[in-house]
């Protein structure tokens, strides 16, 4: 406790298993800022800004539509 690291990265699956909270960055912008989980559960964000979504992500969007993971 009482300690930060940031990780800059483009692998969301690293991020996603190593970090508490992330920013999403477009061209030096902070597009979200918030817990993984949070930003995470957005795809189409993500998505609008090059970023790839976690496999955990989507596993867990398709049990909450209920359809197969793609």
């Amino acid at each position: 406790e009482g300690t930060t690291l940031t990780i800059t990265s483009h692998r969301m699956e690293d991020l996603a298993a190593l970090c508490q909270r992330v920013a999403a960055l477009d061209d030096g912008r902070v597009m979200a800022a918030g817990s993984a989980q949070a930003i995470f559960s957005q795809p189409g964000l993500l998505r609008a800004h090059g970023l790839a979504v976690p496999f955990a992500a989507r596993v867990a969007q398709a049990l909450r539509a209920r359809r197969p993971v793609a």
